[in-house]
């Protein structure tokens, strides 16, 4: 061990885990899942995983409570051995008090002995030493069971997770379906609150059960330390000692009532954080959309809110800690007083100096028992409320219960069918399907009008939908895969997520790629297939994100592929190809249930088309053959096929954003090796700055003055009661002297709370002002996972261990300087050996830190990926489950836990040495006393003050190192809270009211994304009259986006410049700029809350204009045709996190509303495809009222849907972010030879595009 410390303390920290030893597989996860039989543990994949009858019965036998007494018992035999160190320990701890009283007498009474008072020295040394030997082993074996439990509970956790149904998983008291249509189905399962919960519950719930775990040792040693002393105490003191027994029985009541109210404040305190957490969550999720929108002031409020909501809780419990330390200051301080008090004046006693201060020592053993009984029943009080949180979690989230029966059958059936996408309540959206057959080997076409239940008929088939009443059968043995509306994707690379755990399979991985287009994107990036996608697909471009899911589907080996909306993201060319090359080659033999809005071309143009099946209001409306449902006003994009193909082969490659390589991702630093002045610096200033730390200094001072000072009175008592004076006068100045100690000490601990907590509100503003204002390129190269690894983990640490670490560092540093002085002034020669012993203890300190602070760091850096594993997780579990690779990731979980896991066992390596040199402390200050010839009460004083300060030292080594453990916590907080940040606004930058007109001019302009990067627009030059309605059209990849996304400033242009009306955008404030530019994103975001809170985040319109906007957006038709107050939709109709409970059409009309609102402003844009996910009614009415309520507008549109462009002004053709074509649709259509007119042309529609041409 020593070797290993010595040869790892001198390793960089990226090499730290090569020096730690690994963990022994009886430490691993997967052994002790093994281990146990308890029910559900495996993770299969499939359907396995749902089981029905605990839907149906309730929570079943699936108990964390239950299965932590099952743990208990599986490691009976080494709590056994535990329990055998832990009586060595408790026996070797009343020995020194022991050795003590008959060194004292030996001195006292000046008598030889049968035995040498040397030995009672050696007593003193070697007992502290077998005393920590005997600890450690058992804190070390408690330590390696909490390993094994946090596997366990983790796995719980998270197996309950992929089996919780999409949205979030409702509990049976909540209603989540709420009214407005149907949920978002596809990758996104989970909103922010899951998110935000399952992180709270690995991330601190499970940290507060493990250790309160390895703690529990010292509990179990309190009785008995309770016990002996008493009998102890009764040898010394006579019956006077049950004196102190009724003074520590008279307080058990009042302790219980305050541990009781710590537990309230704690259950309070973990409800706060769970909705800070989710809330931050949902918003740095939708950090993009807030941004575009600038919306971060409304947004950092309220997380402000929530964050002050928090603080005042833990405030609260801080107070009832502080109730609950001066008890445990003032019990020990009470029952010193009576016992003293009914010794010397009700038995008439002389107190001698062995009998004071072996009664004090066994004092100190009971006020220590006493102490850290009331800071162990607060541990286990917020153990008590994590392990509720998990049970509550586990047995009373909603879960799957309707997976698809398995028949001898070749079709896939819904008979009678009513599901809904929560069991609980009444209300909501209900898929009712009396009969539908779908055929195997063939493509049935899924159509209908926005929210009329197309995707919800995609869950019904997978089984996310609950069953009321009826059938969904399957035919035995086939297998499923799915592309979601809303494409999900891991953040790793193209190769990767393609293959989704798949076997590589050369011939067919290149047909798969052929067949989605992906042959030409993955050709302009850097790294190929090898090239990371980003988090959630942030590095790609909508349709590079939908081709890849596609390919997914596509890639894997399964008889069924369901494809929701997969043809919507991308341009017609491309469109055609997927239909030509993949639904009519790769998947012409399997059965394929597509949900398109493009009827006409995909029943035309896929040969093994057999069945369409159009819905309405969750029912089917009409089924049968494709060409029943053919219809001049059901043409989209029908191809031709002669142009497509060469197009798709040359379009441009320029991806939406600068794809990140694999040495481009950004891996979460974990700080340096160890903590710099300046971060100290920056705390200690967030806590209040000098006038803070002078009143806490005096308060600190005066309380370690009255606490040295009752032991050097008692030596004063003890002397004077030789001469026999009235021991009156000493015993009320010792009573003063230990109830000032008492107050003091609580009064010490409230104002550092107090400092803590403002620090703690500083440093989160701060961290949460710098992540809403950085640049875009921040948030493509840094994982969600580390974000809310700063918000949640450290900010807990920040809050809580931050505090409590600080806390003894001040305390024992104080306590060590003044013990040392004491000792030194009555014995100088103790000089020498306190330097010794001093920098002996520096040694080792330094040795153990850096260690530590290694090990510290590897562990945060490891559990970012655990928080990023499981919001992947809850965000694409039903991609996950239609896959089948719920195997796959708990497998992926359990490793990342091992990872965490392994860096252990720092803090016994301290402490054993650390006791071994302050044993030697005792012994040496003993020696020097007994040669020195020392009165009986200043030997006394000076042997018990000794074992203090070997025992200072200790604390002081052991608080210094937790203090920078927890601090490298502020210092990642702090390093985030310097990111990069977006330029301020000024009083320059400020445009004139009037401002903008319309009138935007690129001047030979270029940009990148990143310092570093390529160019990805490549210079652009063209004018934007004022008023003038523009279309953007051009391949998936182009740079239509990036054109959008220059506009806003959000990135960096390497070349010319953008004016509108005159004044360049880098010359605009932000707010300014983003504020006056209305946008509808192609991927709509909506936020927990409710209409009114989506529509207006800043209260600055009323009811009346708010429900306007819904009506004129079209949304209202969406509820059923209700009015506000109606039976239809509200403004306080509830949106869930993401706006799950919508379908992505409903949530692009919402988009529409909101910018009804800025109708003031006079630049208007529409980004991506915004009428992608609309059928052919709704896109006609959001054209309508663009065309109608924006008519005075510069509307820029990016589309691929080229219906949409064909009546504007002009169309600007981009290809690999360069302009090809700019001119009038009329123009361009006269020349065979454009691109534009290519385009046309592949939509099979010429003639009729032709004719809508001004």
């Amino acid at each position: 061990m020593w070797g290993w410390y010595r040869r790892s303390g001198h390793a960089p920290d990226h090499e730290f885990l090569e020096f730690v030893p690994p963990l022994p597989d009886y430490l691993k996860a997967e052994w002790v899942l093994r281990l146990f039989r308890w029910k559900g543990d495996e993770v299969r994949d499939g359907e396995e995983v749902v089981v029905e009858e605990e839907s149906k019965g309730g929570k079943g036998e699936e108990s964390p409570s239950g299965a932590v007494r099952e743990f208990v018992w599986a490691f009976r035999w080494e709590l056994v051995k535990i329990l055998g160190f832990a009586v060595v320990w408790i026996i070797a701890v009343f020995v020194s008090p022991l050795s003590m009283n008959l060194l004292l007498s030996y001195v006292q009474d000046n008598t030889d002995t049968r035995v040498s008072p040397y030995l009672f020295v050696l007593g003193i040394f070697l007992a502290p030493i077998v005393s920590s030997v005997a600890y450690q082993n058992a804190v070390y074996r408690l330590g390696q069971i909490g390993l094994r439990l946090r596997a366990l509970l983790g796995h719980a956790v998270y197996k309950k997770l992929l089996r919780v149904k999409a949205g979030g998983g409702g509990t049976k008291n909540e209603e989540e379906d709420e009214e407005g249509g149907e949920p978002k189905k596809g990758g996104a399962g989970g909103g922010a609150e899951a998110v935000g919960r399952v992180n709270n519950l690995v991330g601190t719930d499970i940290d507060v059960i493990t250790s309160s775990l390895t703690i529990s040792l010292q509990l179990f040693g309190v009785p008995p330390k309770l016990i002996v002393s008493l009998i102890f105490l009764y040898f010394l003191l006579g019956w006077s000692a049950f004196v102190a027994l009724a003074a520590i029985l008279a307080f058990a009541p009042i302790s219980t009532i305050v541990s009781k109210k710590y537990g309230a404040a704690q259950e309070q305190i973990m409800q706060a954080t769970d909705k800070r957490i989710t809330i931050v969550g949902e918003l740095v999720a939708a950090i993009r959309i807030i941004k575009m929108f600038s919306w971060e002031k409304s947004s950092m409020d309220k997380i402000y809110q929530a964050r002050q909501a928090e603080l005042d809780r833990i405030v609260q419990r801080a107070k009832v800690y502080a109730g609950m330390m001066f008890l445990s200051t003032g019990v020990p301080v009470a029952v010193t007083l009576t016992t003293f008090a009914a010794y010397v004046f009700g038995m008439k006693r002389p107190l001698t100096a062995s009998t004071a201060f072996t009664s004090m020592a066994l004092f100190g053993l009971l006020r220590e028992a006493v102490i850290s009984s009331t800071y162990l029943l607060s541990s286990f009080m917020r153990a008590r409320v994590s392990l509720g949180r998990i049970t509550r979690f586990i047995a009373d989230t909603e879960e799957l219960d309707s997976a698809p029966r398995k028949f001898e059958g070749d079709k896939i059936e819904i008979k009678e069918g009513k599901l809904r996408f929560s069991r609980f309540g009444s209300k909501g959206f209900t898929l009712e399907i009396d009969k539908l057959e779908i055929p195997m080997g063939k493509t049935t076409i899924i159509a209908g009008d926005v929210g009329s239940g197309k995707s919800a008929l995609l869950s019904a088939l997978l089984g996310e939908m609950h069953k009321r009443s009826g059938e969904v059968r399957y035919p035995a043995r086939v297998s499923t895969s799915f592309a979601a509306q809303s494409p999900w994707l891991q953040d790793d690379t193209v190769k990767a997520n393609v293959l989704f755990g798949e076997e590589y399979d050369e011939e067919r991985y290149h047909k798969t790629l052929h067949a989605c287009a992906l042959e030409s994107d993955l050709d302009g990036f850097p790294d190929g297939d090898q090239t990371r996608v980003g988090e959630k697909g942030l590095s790609m471009s909508g349709g590079q994100k939908q081709r890849i899911a596609l390919a997914r589907a596509v890639y894997a080996r399964s008889d069924i592929v369901l494809l929701d909306d997969v043809l919507s993201a991308v341009d017609s060319n491309t469109a055609a190809h997927i239909v030509e090359h993949c639904l009519n080659v790769l998947l012409q033999d399997r059965t394929v249930v597509l949900v398109t809005h493009f009827v006409k071309m995909c029943s035309r143009g896929i040969a093994a088309c057999e069945l369409v099946v159009r819905l309405k209001d969750g029912k089917i409306e009409k089924q049968g053959p494709p060409e029943t449902h053919l219809s001049p006003n059901g043409s989209r994009m029908l191809r031709t096929s002669s142009s497509h193909s060469s197009f798709v082969s040359r379009k441009g490659s320029s991806p939406k954003k600068e794809p990140e390589t694999a040495e481009q991702h950004h891996e979460e630093s974990p700080g340096g090796a160890s903590i710099s002045l300046k971060v100290y610096q920056r705390y200690f200033s967030a806590m209040g700055g000098w006038a803070f730390w002078l009143g806490y200094a005096a308060v600190n001072l005066t309380a370690h003055v009255f606490m040295l000072s009752q032991g050097w009175w008692v030596g004063r008592w003890v002397n004077a009661s030789d001469r026999d004076v009235h021991p009156g006068f000493y015993f009320a100045i010792y009573s003063i002297i230990q109830l000032a100690s008492s107050i003091s000490l609580t009064a010490m601990y409230l104002s550092l709370i107090f400092g803590a907590v403002k620090a703690s509100r500083k440093l989160h503003q701060r961290l949460t002002k710098a992540i809403f204002g950085a640049p875009f390129r921040f948030f493509d190269v840094t994982p969600h996972g580390a974000l809310l690894n700063r918000f949640s983990k450290d900010s807990e640490i920040l809050d809580t261990e931050q505090v409590e670490n600080l806390q003894p560092v001040l305390d024992y540093s104080v306590q060590v300087l003044f013990v040392a002085i004491i000792i030194s002034v009555i014995l100088p020669i103790f000089l020498l050996p306190a330097a010794l012993i001093s920098a002996v203890f520096f040694f080792i300190g330094r040795l153990y830190i850096r260690n530590a602070l290694a090990a510290r760091k590897q562990v945060a850096e490891a559990r970012s990926p655990l928080f990023s594993t499981l919001g992947d997780t809850t965000s694409g579990v039903v991609t996950i489950r239609a896959f089948k690779r719920e195997k796959h990731f708990a497998t992926t979980y359990l490793a990342q836990t091992d990872r965490y896991n392994q860096a252990n066992g720092l803090d016994r390596w301290l402490e054993e040495r650390s006791d071994i040199v302050g044993a030697t402390v005792s012994f040496i200050v003993g020696l020097l006393a007994l040669r020195a010839g020392i009165d009986s009460g200043t030997t006394g004083f000076l042997v018990s003050t000794g074992l203090e300060f070997t025992s200072r030292i200790l604390y002081v080594v052991r608080a210094v190192n937790k203090n920078e453990l927890s601090l490298n916590s502020v210092q990642r907080i702090l390093a985030y809270s310097d990111v990069e940040q977006e330029e301020p606004d000024s009083e320059k930058g400020k445009p004139p009211a009037s401002w903008p007109q319309g009138t935007i001019e690129f001047d030979d302009y270029s940009a990148k994304y990143s310092q570093d990067g390529p160019d990805v627009l490549h210079n652009l030059s063209f004018t934007i009259e004022q008023g003038a309605k523009i279309g953007i059209v051009g391949p998936s990849g182009c740079g239509k986006s990036s054109l959008s996304l220059a506009l806003l400033r959000f990135i960096i242009p390497s070349n010319g410049t953008i004016s509108i009306d005159g004044r360049t955008v880098d010359s605009t404030n932000l707010d300014a700029l983003r504020s006056r530019i209305t946008l509808i994103p192609q991927d709509p975001t909506l936020f927990s809350g409710t209409l009114r809170s989506n529509l207006d985040p800043n209260d600055e319109y009323d009811d009346a204009v708010l429900w306007q906007a819904v009506q004129r957006s079209g949304f209202a038709k969406q509820g059923e045709q209700g009015s506000e107050g109606a039976k239809g939709v509200s403004l306080d109709t509830v949106v869930q996190s993401g706006g799950s409970n919508f379908s992505q059409g409903q949530r692009q009309l919402l988009s529409l509303a909101r910018a009804l609102l800025t109708l003031l402003l006079l630049l208007y844009i529409i980004l991506d495809e915004a009428t992608a996910s609309l059928d052919n009614e709704s896109d006609a009415t959001m054209q309508t009222v663009i065309q109608v309520e924006f008519n005075d507008c510069t509307n820029i549109t990016i589309a691929h849907r080229l219906e949409s462009v064909i009546g504007f002004d002009k169309v600007l053709v981009l290809e690999a972010g360069r302009i090809l074509e700019f001119d009038t649709p009329r123009k361009l259509l006269e020349s065979t030879e454009s691109r534009f007119y290519e385009l046309c042309e592949a939509t099979g529609n010429l003639d009729e595009l032709k004719e809508k041409v001004k």
